[in-house]
């Protein structure tokens, strides 16, 4: 992960950056709920495979029970306020503080708390204490502009924070806010980070040059921005269901966490969007278990879909898969 954050790597795009922050999301939400926390979190402790996002988490002999303390506090840069303070002792919440940190360098590979009020000469250990435990602020905090990111120094932040959207922003300025510095109830919690970033994969998509965009949800065309392409889609349909937006677009994925809100299944695929030869849109049922689609035709009528048998997306209107219902709009 350091060659990441030093540019000796880079991910292959934005779906691949997204899959490696939900895999990890996905990896402590598993360990918290095991009754464990890492204690240890920070750049040493994860290889990850810039091509797909895929993410290997080493370095796990720190890992201990809640309620026992490993006897290693963590990297500096990457423990929450209170354990850099030394009011505290490494715990779930404590990890989720870490894990936040990690999350904004996989996406913007920049440090959160880092910003003009951080530039000194060196980086003593009073100063780390300071800027890090006793007066940490966020370099995009929205009500405090004294550690803003510094052009020239913070390039990969003051480039890449806009290309992403709101509702991922937004929770980045949540689990950095100075509630959630001082308060350790308040960190944002491993479930919310993964609805988001289920829905962003969800709206990444690929132009045939091989750009990648972000869609907004409901977004029925886009042009793409790379030079000398400009190819230009439009007719996008989506799937809303269970509170996700898909584009319906090839090559998209509906996955189990789409239709089962208490499940942690954002691999299992159910359901893929694929082109017909006839050049139609179409989506086929792809359920490990061999479950049946119920589909609402336009004209009212249902039919049943089986394992590996789809339908045109022109005469959807609705599909019910693990008895939710989504709407084709």
């Amino acid at each position: 992960f350091s060659d990441f954050l030093l540019a000796k790597v880079h991910f292959s795009g934005h779906l691949a950056a997204t899959n490696a922050a939900l895999n990890v999301v996905n990896a402590f939400r598993e360990l918290h709920r095991g009754g464990f926390s890492y204690q240890d979190l920070n750049d040493g402790n994860f290889a990850i495979n810039p091509k797909t996002g895929d993410v290997c988490i080493l370095d796990n002999d720190n890992v201990s029970q809640f309620g026992e303390f490993s006897g290693i506090a963590g990297k500096m840069r990457y423990m929450a306020p209170e354990i850099v303070a030394e009011n505290a002792k490494p715990d779930k919440n404590t990890d989720r503080f870490s894990l936040a940190i990690i999350l904004f360098c996989i996406l913007f590979l920049s440090h959160p708390l880092e910003g003009a009020a951080t530039a000194v000469p060196c980086m003593r250990e009073d100063y780390e204490k300071y800027f890090y435990g006793i007066n940490p602020i966020f370099c995009l905090d929205p009500n405090i502009a004294t550690n803003r990111p510094v052009r020239g120094v913070h390039t990969n932040l003051i480039r890449l924070w806009s290309t992403y959207p709101s509702y991922i922003r937004n929770l980045f300025e949540k689990a950095f806010s100075q509630e959630a510095m001082k308060n350790s109830n308040a960190r944002v919690l491993e479930i919310e980070w993964q609805k988001a970033f289920v829905t962003l994969r969800d709206c990444i998509v690929t132009c045939k040059c091989g750009t990648q965009h972000i869609l907004e949800a409901g977004q029925s065309s886009y042009v793409c921005k790379k030079a000398h392409c400009g190819s230009a889609y439009g007719g996008i349909r989506w799937l809303e269901i269970n509170g996700y937006n898909i584009p319906m677009v090839p090559g998209k994925a509906l996955y189990r966490c789409h239709f089962e809100s208490c499940k942690d299944d954002v691999k299992i695929v159910e359901g893929s969007v694929v082109v017909a030869p006839n050049g139609s849109i179409g989506i086929i049922n792809l359920n490990p278990e061999g479950k049946t689609w119920t589909i609402t035709l336009q004209d009212g009528s249902q039919v049943a879909k089986a394992y590996n048998h789809g339908t045109f997306l022109d005469s959807v209107k609705e599909i019910t898969i693990n008895s939710k219902k989504g709407i084709i709009k």
